[in-house]
């Protein structure tokens, strides 16, 4: 009993977090950030490239079942055009009979009553056939634009074709310089980096100018640290001017 109990809670424990999980919006969130997961990784699946050589691989196979289509309409309506030069001719064999029945009946060969039954059967045929002829030539005009249609539509895939293949030409040569800028780009596109080399030099550039100042610094010091007696020395060891720096000086004077 007290394990029965312990389930029932358990199982209200879980309907509870799932109704919570649920209202809070969790859910909702949870399955937006799995289908954007899904997306990022389509979006590294995909090769624009490799895509595209499918696209007109599938268009291909598109378009040898059109030209077996097309070669099939052709041959159905060659085939309807040799049945109406059939029927033409069969319908012209049962005119001639009839014709050739009617001159005998006119010369007295064959009497009207006798040919009555001939005559009947020739024109009942030749009325029949051309009304087969008249609905085979319906046909064959249906057949005609029917195949013009289809015709159009695999002159079409031809020249999708042909772009998509030009398209991919320069789809793989914009490929590679694209992978090329982009990796260009992640080098200079890290600001930190660039400030972190610009941060560098300066450092560098003040180290000098440090340096140099100490240096004055010291002789500076250094020039302070002399005795008044070692500057009066220092006086006396100047070297006077030369002849040449007094003829500039009188020079410049003139």
């Amino acid at each position: 009993m007290l394990t029965t109990v312990i389930s029932i809670i358990a199982a209200i424990a879980v309907i509870a977090v799932v109704i919570w999980f649920v209202k809070s919006g969790l859910a909702k969130r949870t399955a937006k950030i799995a289908e954007s997961q899904a997306n990022s990784g389509l979006d590294k699946l995909e090769d624009p490239v490799k895509m595209t050589e499918q696209i007109i691989r599938d268009m291909s196979k598109k378009l040898e079942g059109g030209l077996e289509g097309q070669a099939k309409y052709k041959a159905s309506i060659k085939r309807k055009e040799k049945d109406i030069v059939t029927l033409k001719e069969r319908k012209k064999e049962w005119e001639d009979k009839a014709n050739k029945i009617k001159a005998k009946v006119k010369s007295g060969a064959i009497k009207v009553e006798d040919a009555t039954d001939g005559l009947t059967t020739c024109l009942n045929t030749i009325e029949n056939l051309g009304i087969t002829i008249d609905k085979e030539e319906k046909v064959l005009v249906v057949q005609n634009t029917k195949y013009g249609e289809f015709s159009t539509r695999v002159t079409r895939l031809k020249e999708t074709i042909h772009e998509a293949n030009e398209n991919l030409r320069q789809l793989k040569a914009d490929s590679e310089l694209a992978k090329v800028n982009k990796e260009f780009g992640k080098e200079f596109a890290n600001i930190d980096g660039v400030n972190n080399a610009s941060s560098q030099m300066a450092r560098l550039r003040e180290k000098v100018d440090a340096d140099m100042a100490l240096g004055d610094a010291y002789a500076e010091l250094e020039n302070d640290n002399k005795t008044a007696e070692d500057k009066v020395n220092d006086l006396l060891e100047a070297e006077s001017p030369t002849e040449n720096s007094k003829l500039v000086e009188d020079f410049l004077k003139s």
